[in-house]
């Protein structure tokens, strides 16, 4: 069984879309107690309570969905916290909007009490799995005989810090998977690279990866290799103090 803190949840969503989002929501659930469902799908935000539904473009990884008290619908939306974009991410069975949160369950409550163990089960993963695979004609009896045929398989299992990679090695399997590159293969250069002690960026060298990305896309072509820029802004970096 894979409990629920192994599972990543983080969303990026615009505060312009989130906003208009949770302002349709707080129409319904203001004179109506329960819970509201946060689902993600096809780089979608979902929200949804009673009968109604509003959704907004955003970027990440959501499982399963997670259900919140509504009040906290109301509350976010006569106050969003500041930033832009808004992050969305669940932690110790809370709900956070960059750092606002709340009590939140993986399962529908008319109220949910602070602190309160949920619990999960695999069936409830290949359920939600089922769901996100129905367009593609894929149903829930095949996917309980995939996930048998490879525990049969399989004799190794994710270790705890490559569950909380998961999000990254799927994100990198979009870009790869076209070039024959499967999600297995990602996982086991990981592993090899940290087996021979490869050099790790440092935390403030993590803050430029996504700049030192967007200028290789460009440069690549060239023949430049990431190495190439992150040694030309440690260098930057170097003279700029001299």
């Amino acid at each position: 069984m894979m409990p629920p803190s192994d599972l990543p949840y983080r969303l990026e969503v615009s505060r312009a879309d989130l906003a208009q989002a949770l302002k349709i929501i707080a129409r319904v659930v203001a004179k109506s107690p329960g819970c509201a469902s946060f689902r993600f799908e096809n780089g979608c935000l979902s929200i949804e309570a009673g009968t109604t539904g509003a959704d907004a473009p955003a970027r990440g990884t959501w499982p399963l969905p997670i259900y919140v008290g509504a009040s906290w619908i109301r509350r976010l939306a006569k106050r969003m916290p500041a930033g832009d974009p808004v992050y969305l991410r669940v932690d110790a069975r809370r709900l956070y909007a960059n750092r606002y949160s709340e009590p939140c369950a993986w399962t529908p409550r008319a109220e949910l009490p602070p602190n309160e163990p949920v619990k999960i089960d695999e069936s409830l993963l290949v359920l939600e799995a089922a769901r996100i695979l129905k367009p593609l004609l894929v149903r829930k009896s095949h996917l309980e005989d995939l996930v048998s045929e490879t525990r049969a398989r399989v004799t190794t299992s994710w270790s705890e810090e490559e569950k909380k990679m998961v999000s990254i090695i799927a994100n990198a399997w979009v870009l790869l998977a076209s070039l024959g590159v499967e999600a297995s293969d990602i996982r086991r250069f990981v592993s090899e690279a940290r087996a021979r002690g490869t050099a790790s960026w440092s935390e403030e060298e993590r803050k430029m990866i996504s700049i030192v990305a967007n200028a290789w896309v460009l440069l690549a072509p060239l023949g430049v290799d990431t190495a190439d820029i992150r040694r030309l802004v440690d260098d930057a970096v170097r003279n700029a103090w001299k």
